[in-house]
């Protein structure tokens, strides 16, 4: 069996996080939706359909194929690039589908299993955003199975929403481990010292807090945490990033090389990027290779209490 993501064309939606990257390479909770599936699926193939633009990068970032309908030589396991992968879908997907059938939430693809054949007959088209055009021309071929509650995401503001609650399940599913960094011992831990991971050849300086109360705290490899800082969890910091003195509050995600200080809350940084300075950023999604500058703030609370409108796509 082969894995293959696609993207449809909801990856509008998630514009601008979407323009310098395919939606399966956006972050929530400890990983990318794609590490999820190369996770998920260890033992199976896997191939990847993206934008074309996009698969110059993609190739250089990833080992997976990315555009090669060629590669298509058994029967293969669609799945949306914007679907929560764990092995709850996994089940679901090996006792539901045969080939030739498609599982659709509110007329997206979720999930498809489709033939060598089939697959091949439309191997090239893959390669592009599915369509309702190229969705209705599958489905001539395919058993239709309509299914709820699969963690589909929608918008920006879904990955922000499951964070906290990925961040908890990543922890225990990555499984317990024994820290390879360094604590000092001015350093202060709350709650379950075993919610607390520090990898190798980082280190905690002194008088930092990491606080384990509410969920896990896990930090990468070769990352440092100053004196001064606090980390509440859940919360996930990944490798070569330093916290510079900074506010971690609960439910950030934090992506490898990045410089982090002042406050920072229920955040998602892609990676490669900067806020070493004072200032707040709340509920937010950083992209790669940004670089706030000192003071910079946003507000997670709109000044007149009202609703906060966003428009996706003219909407």
């Amino acid at each position: 069996m082969i894995v293959a993501l696609f993207e449809d064309e909801d990856y509008k939606n998630f514009l601008p996080l979407t323009y310098t990257r395919p939606v399966f390479e956006c972050r929530s909770g400890m990983f990318t939706l794609l590490e999820r599936a190369q996770k998920t699926f260890s033992d199976s193939r896997m191939l990847l359909f993206a934008r074309e633009y996009l698969t110059p990068t993609l190739r250089k970032r990833v080992s997976n194929p990315a555009n090669k309908p060629e590669l298509i030589d058994d029967h293969v396991l669609l799945i949306s690039g914007s679907l929560i992968i764990d092995e709850a879908v996994r089940k679901l997907a090996e006792k539901k589908l045969t080939k030739n059938v498609l599982m659709l939430q509110n007329s997206r693809l979720a999930i498809g299993s489709l033939s060598e054949e089939t697959a091949k007959k439309f191997a090239d088209e893959l390669c592009k955003p599915i369509t309702k055009t190229l969705l209705g021309k599958i489905s001539e071929e395919c058993k239709i199975l309509a299914v709820t509650n699969l963690p589909l995401m929608n918008f920006p503001w879904d990955l922000i929403n499951q964070n906290s609650h990925l961040l908890k399940k990543d922890f225990v599913q990555v499984g317990e481990r024994e820290s390879e960094g360094a604590i000092d011992e001015r350093a202060a831990v709350y709650g379950d010292k075993r919610n607390v991971y520090i990898g190798k050849a980082s280190s905690v300086e002194a008088f930092v807090v990491l606080d384990a109360r509410k969920g896990p705290v896990s930090i990468g490899n070769e990352t440092v945490i100053q004196a001064g800082s606090r980390v509440t969890g859940p919360c996930y910091i990944g490798d070569k990033t330093i916290v510079a003195s900074g506010l971690i509050r609960e439910g950030c995600s934090i992506g490898h090389v990045c410089r982090v200080g002042g406050e920072v809350d229920e955040t998602i940084i892609q990676g490669y990027s900067n806020k070493y300075h004072t200032g707040f950023i709340g509920h937010s999604y950083i992209g790669e290779w940004v670089n706030l500058g000192a003071a910079t703030t946003n507000s997670d609370l709109k000044n007149t209490y009202g609703k906060v409108k966003v428009t996706i796509e003219k909407r």
